[in-house]
């Protein structure tokens, strides 16, 4: 087995692009822990014209992931379908587009290294990555290597452009994921009840096959929360540690202490001498649902008292449907391209 890079029959017309289904064979996700495929479909739009192009890695949020963004959409056009438009008109840049597959049979990664759920860090700085480049020809530089995402994919494209070493040099982050305290417990002080019934990996496998709770209004609070415990605790034989009491909600101080060492507003900081020639594009809706406006603004505040190269914005809006939002950062990467 092999990775691929296969031609998609698929409704897309275009002067700029060919689409492919580059399907990778991932050494860093062989054995997860979650039994998930290492093989996955990366789905590409790449210029027609051979070249050497910059290029742009797509991470998904919670939920969904890179192939699920050429569905089509009811009375407005899909983010591939906006990216050929603006393309055509040259308003944004001429660049291979990379719809990254980072899915786990729990609904998403946060595309970091994590014991709960596998190498997705390393999957998508190295494995595809390396797939890209065996197929097509991308600029060295690290400036024209962006990563881009909105919620859990902005905490990623935050998380990969502070690595040491790291391959990227641009990142844009849309209301991303931080300010865990403020954005991410409050669910499960919601769903405390049903957490309570699940303990491991196998007690959450056990209630999916339950329709009424797949059914019910406690189902994503109650996936989100699993999952990003997965991402973020020290997840040992399965079992879930959860970073509050289920019973009184107290912190549990030893577990979210491991929590917001993975917080974009604390690991910025401390990654800081790794972020001296990145340039970072983040934005917030002010009306955003999780409240992710503080950790916005608390992240904004580290980039610019290190002086890191720097657009950010609070936009009308909200935490959905930001496909719009993420065409006003591509222009942006136009002129950090220029």
């Amino acid at each position: 087995m092999k990775t691929e890079c296969l031609p998609l029959a698929i409704p897309f017309e275009s002067s700029d692009f060919d689409v492919f289904n580059l399907r990778v064979v991932s050494k860093a996700l062989k054995n997860n822990p979650l039994g998930d495929s290492f093989v996955r479909s990366n789905y590409v739009l790449a210029p027609k014209k051979l070249g050497t192009y910059p290029v742009v890695f797509h991470l998904s949020g919670y939920f969904s992931t890179g192939y699920q963004a050429f569905n089509s959409k009811t009375l407005e056009d899909n983010l591939p379908d906006l990216i050929n438009q603006e393309t055509a008109t040259r308003t944004i840049p001429l660049a291979i587009h990379v719809f990254v597959d980072a899915m786990t049979a729990f609904g998403g990664s946060q595309f970091i290294n994590s014991s709960g759920c596998g190498r997705y860090g390393d999957y998508v700085q190295n494995d595809v990555l390396e797939a890209v480049e065996e197929f097509w020809k991308i600029t060295k530089e690290n400036k024209y290597r962006c990563v881009m995402g909105s919620s859990s994919g902005g905490y990623g494209a935050l998380e990969h452009i502070s690595q040491k070493n790291s391959a990227f040099g641009t990142a844009v982050a849309i209301a991303p994921d931080s300010g865990f305290e403020i954005s991410l417990l409050p669910d499960f002080y919601k769903v405390s009840e049903q957490l309570k019934t699940i303990k491991s990996v196998k007690d959450l496998r056990e209630k999916l096959q339950d329709d009424k709770f797949r059914g019910s209004r406690v189902f994503f609070p109650t996936m989100n929360a699993v999952a990003m415990t997965l991402c973020y605790s020290d997840i040992k034989k399965g079992v879930l540690d959860y970073p509050i009491d289920l019973d009184i909600g107290a912190i549990e101080a030893k577990v979210f202490t491991q929590w917001q060492k993975k917080d974009p507003v604390y690991f910025l900081e401390e990654r800081k001498a790794f972020l001296k020639k990145a340039y970072i594009y983040l934005e917030v809706g002010r009306y955003d649902e999780y409240c992710l406006y503080f950790g916005a603004r608390r992240i904004e505040d580290v980039l610019r008292k290190n002086k890191v190269p720097h657009h950010y914005n609070e936009f009308e809006g909200g935490h959905f449907k930001t496909s719009y939002r993420k065409i006003e950062a591509l222009k942006w990467l136009k002129d950090i391209w220029t």
